[in-house]
């Protein structure tokens, strides 16, 4: 009865230390290289110059200041070539390339913490747990299945290697 109080406590802990993380989300705007995108209002902003784009399906579709269009289409599906054009009035030399500013469109900002705080908890605690208490994690582990069984002292010394580098892991994910 004891075992599967425990067995059920360590259990939701796993579950509630699992459940600490916050969603990821990305931001609707930033910096690269001296550029500001800004998702929400499909905008690339270099000093003056303001460049509006237009995503729809496959096809990225970029207006330049003055008027004129740079559209890529990326292949998928049945058509997996990509292809693109530029209207008359397109001016390489003036503005930003369309190549260029397509890679600040599909660029994807750094999360602010790609650390998993949660998990290298969990992880850490586990490893303390089998570093200090090997017999009861193998008892945990495996002497339920079997009845008067004792674990043998190679399993006690991997318990305990296998709880130092979980403690390591953990640490490393947290920090």
């Amino acid at each position: 009865m004891r075992r599967t109080a425990c067995f059920w406590l360590i259990l939701a802990l796993c579950l509630f230390l699992t459940g600490c993380g916050s969603a990821h989300k990305e931001p609707t705007s930033y910096e690269v290289d001296g550029f500001t995108i800004d998702k929400e209002a499909q905008t690339v902003t270099k000093g003056e110059d303001v460049y509006h784009y237009t995503i729809s399906g496959s096809k990225v579709t970029i207006l330049y200041p003055n008027g004129a269009e740079y559209w890529w289409n990326y292949g998928s599906g049945d058509t997996p070539i990509s292809y693109g054009g530029w209207s008359d009035n397109y001016d390489p030399a003036r503005y930003v390339s369309g190549d260029r500013l397509l890679d600040l469109i599909n660029y994807k900002a750094p999360s602010p913490s790609g650390r998993s705080n949660g998990i290298g908890f969990l992880l850490a605690v586990i490893g303390l747990f089998n570093l200090l208490a090997p017999r009861a994690s193998w008892y945990l582990s495996y002497g339920w299945r079997f009845k008067d069984a004792e674990p043998s002292e190679a399993a006690l010394v991997l318990g305990r290697v296998g709880g130092g580098f979980a403690v390591l892991a953990g640490l490393l994910m947290i920090f």
